[in-house]
């Protein structure tokens, strides 16, 4: 069996991924027709040609998977011939933003996970105008997956589609966005969720609904509220109208607070910083979330860390006691841990100099003997690694001496290396127990990135 922790990437180097997995989804078909017009497919990604990782064999080599053509082809390719085309619908251009798979263990089966974003274009006098975006995380489980991920990678789209059939009257009677045609949106909170401090009372049918801040109104629900000794630790709500059903409902709002759709209520979700925090139940009995619905299909998943013995994520003082943190992903609508990254289809390493020592040397950092920042103490350099990355050339400089290290680059994870002063001259070490404890901080933004 395939052990592995969820939501975590097994930490390997880039010799172990000597060999390549292809999907072919030209012998995949979509299961109904779409009534929309597709006129093109374009591919936003910075990464466009890895698109995740699979697991090979008995010995379960880390593999990474590519499609046999690129993204916008195959994506195109799927749609022709499965649309209903009307003559007074928009030529739509699809751009994606995202695409990503991987697999995981859950309930003692091997499951197969895709991670899709797509945009809805429109073209008006040579200007690009997004209509609506959808996003999902799909999911098949079999004993072994691993040819799975092509089926998984339609479905994916295929709700995506229906996500912009079904899409709100608010999405249909907008102001369209306007957009450059390849300018990806994930990941810069552009949403109209993060320029409000008020949630108006009503439903959010989709994630779509809570991004953009359009709740539908015009439905009555009763909520009944569980309290702890100081705050609301859960909801739930009975809806006036037959045809909802709790599936239905990615979330909703009492006109004070928001609260997403768990494993059977409703939690309270906060707003800190940039992300959408929510906190589960005791650490012992975090319950599987549903965290993106469409048209009464579960397409997401609250990964239950601590039953894959993850720990290393951060607890939040409660009345009932210490609860684990999760926050929302942007790009899909799921809940993941706060403190884990975002998994991508490359690797990343951060420089980190002490704060600790005596002396307040500065240290120029070059990167493959380009200069590439000043490190002052307490400050870190980031810089990524993609799949075509072996190695790099890591080199700091004082006015007391100089060292360089090669070192190897990651994907799928995050190495940290560690900078002080000996004697006045820099030095460079991969950070070992510490860390876990400086990563934390870095992603909480308690440490100074330079260099960006």
């Amino acid at each position: 069996m395939k052990f592995f922790f969820a939501f975590a990437l097994i930490l390997v180097h880039f010799q172990l991924f000597s060999q390549k997995h292809i999907i072919n989804l030209s012998d995949q078909k979509l299961t109904s027709k779409l009534a929309i017009s597709i006129d093109s497919v374009v591919d936003a990604r910075e990464e466009t040609d890895c698109i995740g990782v699979v697991y090979k064999k008995l010995n379960n080599n880390t593999t990474l998977a590519y499609l046999d053509k690129p993204a916008s082809e195959s994506f195109k390719g799927l749609l022709k011939g499965s649309l209903n085309e009307s003559a007074n619908a928009d030529k739509l251009t699809l751009r994606i933003n995202k695409l990503l798979i991987y697999e995981n263990i859950y309930d003692l089966k091997e499951v197969a996970i895709a991670e899709l974003n797509i945009s809805f274009l429109v073209k008006r006098n040579d200007t690009y105008f997004e209509k609506f975006r959808a996003g999902i995380l799909t999911r098949l489980e079999s004993a072994d997956v691993t040819n799975l991920h092509g089926r998984n990678i339609v479905n994916a789209l295929e709700n995506c589609v229906k996500q912009y059939q079904s899409r709100s009257n608010f999405f249909r009677d907008q102001e369209f966005i306007k957009t450059g045609l390849t300018e990806n949106p994930v990941g810069k909170f552009t949403d109209k969720v993060f320029s409000v401090n008020k949630f108006p009372k009503g439903i959010y049918r989709t994630f779509a609904d809570f991004r953009n801040n359009t709740p539908d109104n015009s439905t009555e629900f009763k909520i009944d509220y569980n309290r702890g000794a100081k705050s609301i630790e859960s909801a739930t709500a009975v809806w006036s109208r037959n045809d909802l059903s709790f599936q239905s409902i990615w979330g909703f709002s009492d006109g004070k607070q928001v609260f997403i759709n768990g494993l059977n209520k409703f939690y309270p979700l906060i707003k800190e910083g940039d992300n959408f925090t929510v906190s589960l139940a005791k650490p012992n009995q975090v319950p599987i979330v549903s965290a993106y619905h469409t048209n009464g299909l579960t397409g997401g998943l609250l990964f239950n860390a601590l039953q894959y013995n993850r720990t290393d994520f951060a607890y939040a003082k409660s009345d009932s006691g210490y609860k684990p943190n999760f926050k929302v992903d942007l790009s899909t609508g799921q809940l993941v841990p706060l403190n884990i990254e975002e998994i991508k289809p490359a690797g990343k390493v951060i420089i980190y100099l002490s704060k600790f020592g005596k002396t307040n040397e500065n240290c120029e950092l070059f990167l493959n003997d380009k200069l590439v920042c000043t490190l002052k103490k307490g400050t870190y350099y980031e810089f990524k690694s993609n799949p075509g990355d072996k190695e790099v050339k890591v080199c700091l400089k004082n006015n007391k001496g100089e060292t360089c290290q090669t070192i190897g680059c990651s994907l799928f994870d995050t190495d940290l290396y560690l900078a002080h002063f000996k004697k006045g001259a820099p030095l460079i070490e991969r950070a070992g127990i510490i860390k876990k404890d400086l990563l934390k901080e870095v992603f909480s933004g308690k440490l100074t990135r330079v260099g960006r």
